[in-house]
């Protein structure tokens, strides 16, 4: 007899270009036994979508190079250009770094 054993990988992408943010969802997702990679701007993170397909992503809507609201805009049309599962994107933003 063999017991088959199912497990879900969840296959996280951090980019935000502040270090202290990435280092707190590093820790967070830590806790939860999640690895994730990281990329500090959007043109870095679109390199990285070019060559693994990500659940879950995790964007900071104000970067350099590419904003969050272009990465994700560029996201979806890689999506649908090779007919791709849609990631789900969460923005975030963090007010008072004036």
């Amino acid at each position: 007899d063999s017991t088959a054993s199912t497990t879900i990988e969840v296959t996280v992408l951090v980019v935000d270009d502040e270090a202290f943010n990435q280092f707190i969802l590093q820790q967070m997702f830590s806790r939860l036994q999640i690895l994730i990679d990281v990329a500090s701007n959007g043109e870095e993170a679109f390199e990285m979508i070019n060559k693994h397909q990500y659940r879950v992503i995790i964007v900071d809507y104000d970067m350099p190079r590419m904003s969050g609201p272009e990465l994700i805009r560029a996201i979806r049309n890689l999506e649908v250009q090779r007919d791709l599962n849609r990631s789900a994107i969460f923005g975030h933003t963090a007010f008072g770094e004036q």
